[in-house]
């Protein structure tokens, strides 16, 4: 998903673009890839006049002199674009040094790649980058680094998970189940199975569980309003929450946000 507002491999932006803010003063700045695309559209409705910047690159996963790229010859997620990651986050702190008016950051990721097998993590120690194979204790220090980073700023941050993730395409199942076309097999509702979930973002779960606890932020998580012991929600009143198997849709992230009053909240949560 691309907009004005996400930047792409190459120089890193030195601003925030003003279409790219609810307000000239906006006081919560989100973040940091795809994930944060799919879920701040909800956020400006309910933010009201304290206001809302968005800066962020598809792909990138918030943290200090780490990033995570792809082993496929083939993927956009290079090499390259592991360096370009690294200095967008330089960027968002040099941008957010000089935005006295933003006191609050909520980033956020799949944080999947860090610690997946079909990825490599990038270091840099001065001026040399080495590749790594992935490393959750390494992924908690970088996200740690960044926090503790926009918190010598003066700022306040806040982590948000990632939605509940399926193996199927939900928002395919909810088009289809919308149209009356039959579907068999253990998807048929289009829910998303909180054990499978588990399983399947074990390691992304217990990333966030040390990020809480090491980096002393709070995690907002999507679970307790989507979620009840055995399936989440993938729909409310009519309205498909997901565009594919982990992104939520625009109007997914704006229901959400209006009925859990996610602004407020992830300003309060924020420390």
């Amino acid at each position: 998903m691309r907009s004005a507002c996400t930047s792409t491999p190459g120089p890193p932006p030195q601003e925030i673009p003003k279409n790219c803010q609810t307000t000239n003063g906006p006081e919560l700045l989100c973040g940091d890839d795809s994930f944060a695309m799919a879920r701040v559209p909800g956020v400006p409705p309910t933010v009201g006049e304290a206001g809302r910047a968005l800066l962020t690159m598809s792909g990138c996963f918030p943290a200090i002199g780490i990033a995570a790229f792809s082993k496929a010859s083939a993927s956009p997620y290079s090499h390259a674009f592991g360096e370009d990651c690294i200095r967008f986050n330089d960027s968002v702190l040099a941008i957010l040094k000089n935005r006295p008016e933003i006191r609050t950051v909520a980033i956020s990721s799949p944080f999947d790649a860090p610690v997946s097998s079909e990825f490599v993590l990038l270091k840099r120690s001065g001026d040399t980058f080495t590749e790594n194979e992935v490393s959750l204790d390494v992924a908690v220090e970088g996200i740690k680094a960044l926090v503790e980073a926009v918190r010598a700023l003066g700022k306040r941050v806040v982590v948000v998970t990632p939605p509940p993730v399926a193996s199927f395409d939900i928002g395919d199942c909810l088009e289809r189940k919308a149209r009356g076309s039959v579907i068999l097999g253990r998807y048929s509702d289009c829910k998303i199975y909180v054990s499978e979930y588990r399983r399947f973002r074990s390691r992304t779960l217990e990333l966030l569980n040390q990020v809480a606890l090491k980096a002393g932020v709070e995690v907002v998580s999507y679970h307790d309003f989507l979620c009840d012991d055995t399936t989440c929600r993938t729909e409310i009143d009519g309205k498909f929450l997901y565009r594919d198997s982990g992104h939520l849709s625009y109007e997914g992230s704006e229901t959400i946000a209006r009925q859990t009053k996610l602004a407020q909240r992830l300003i309060s949560a924020a420390r």
